[in-house]
Parts: C-alpha cells; sequence; structure tokens
C-alpha cells in the first residue's frame, strides 16, 4: 500500500536544535514537519491552504508575531484560539510540546491547555498520538462527506455502514488503515450491494 505524506505545521522558536526529530518524522513516519518560529506566521499558512495541513504541533512558549518578541505562554493561547475558531471549515489536532522545565510539573499550565508532551522524552509517543489522530480526522471527515449515505446505510445495516466507511477511508487516504482487506471489505461491499 501506498504511504500518505502528511503535513504538520510545527511552531517552535528552536526547532533548528531539533533536526533529527525532523528527519525521523520525515523518514520513518511519513510526517512532514513545516516549522515556524512565531505563531503568526503559521496560523496565516494554515489559512492560505487549510486543506493542505494535517496537524499542528504547538511549542508552549513561542513568538506571537516574530522573533523580536520574547517567547511566551501569549502565542500557544492565541494559535489554540486560531484552530478552535476555524473548525468548522476543518478540524485540525493539536498537540502541545514543551521542553520548558519551568511548564514541566506546573499543576496551572496542566489544568489551562490539558495534556502535553515533554520534548526528547515523550517525542514517541506524540509521534504515536499525531498518526492516531490523523487516522480519526480522515474518517470524521468522511463521515461528513458521505453522510446521507452513510445514514441509510446504517439504518438498513450497522456493518453495512463500517465496512463502506473503511473502504471509502483507504480510497480518499491511501496507507491510513495498513490493516485494510481489500478482499474481506469488497466480498462484504458485494453482499451489500446485493442486500440493497
Amino acid at each position: 500500500m501506498i504511504g500518505t505524506m502528511y503535513n504538520v505545521i510545527w511552531i517552535d522558536d528552536e526547532w533548528e536544535k531539533m533536526t533529527s526529530f525532523v528527519e525521523e518524522c520525515k523518514e520513518l513516519h511519513d510526517i512532514l514537519l513545516t516549522p515556524f518560529k512565531a505563531q503568526q506566521q503559521a496560523m496565516d499558512e494554515l489559512d492560505r491552504d487549510l486543506d493542505k495541513w494535517d496537524a499542528v504541533i504547538l511549542d508552549a512558549k513561542m513568538f506571537d508575531k516574530n522573533e523580536n518578541e520574547v517567547a511566551k505562554l501569549t502565542g500557544l493561547r492565541k494559535a489554540i484560539d486560531h484552530l478552535n475558531q476555524i473548525a468548522l471549515q476543518k478540524r485540525i489536532p493539536y498537540f502541545i510540546s514543551t521542553g520548558q522545565p519551568d511548564l514541566m510539573d506546573n499543576d496551572i499550565f496542566k489544568e489551562t491547555f490539558g495534556h502535553f508532551y515533554i520534548k526528547g522524552r515523550d517525542d514517541e509517543k506524540l509521534i504515536e498520538d499525531i498518526k492516531k489522530a490523523f487516522r480519526k480526522a480522515v474518517r470524521h471527515q468522511i463521515r461528513v462527506f458521505y453522510q446521507d449515505a452513510l445514514d441509510a446505510l446504517h439504518e438498513m445495516d450497522s456493518e453495512a455502514n463500517s465496512v463502506v466507511l473503511d473502504i471509502l477511508e483507504v480510497m480518499h487516504k491511501p496507507g491510513t488503515n495498513p490493516k485494510f482487506d481489500g478482499e474481506d471489505k469488497f466480498n462484504k461491499l458485494r453482499q451489500i450491494l446485493e442486500k440493497i
């Protein structure tokens, strides 16, 4: 099965120090990271071509508009607010990854921003969770695209709905479901068509 390259915006004022992470994502996981130092630049790029982007990785402390500022939490808050605003157009999953020692055990930060990853320590878990989010996002989009047909199938047979959704997912994004068994799914699709 052909792998799909996923495009991820990465906002981090010190991304140059983590080029091995960039390479690992690309070579081993088909995740193409496009780094930005300031949230405004990244969000402008996201808005320019929303369909291109699959996820966003956010540093906890980042520049807001440009590199002449002090990196702080304001940029993180603005980026999350922007991602929440565009969610009706496209839901873009985001992940917070920080190396800030003052935030790693900060309960207020955890309560405010939720789960986050520690740079270096949690990189593998971050990559794994990003890949899971891709699959969920693709499935969600397909449900929206084919809502009428899938609703009708669900009323007829809930398994039929699931089979067709699996097939559509692989058609739209090859490589998202490596365990896809075409022979089994297409045989079930034939049975669904006969039933209809």
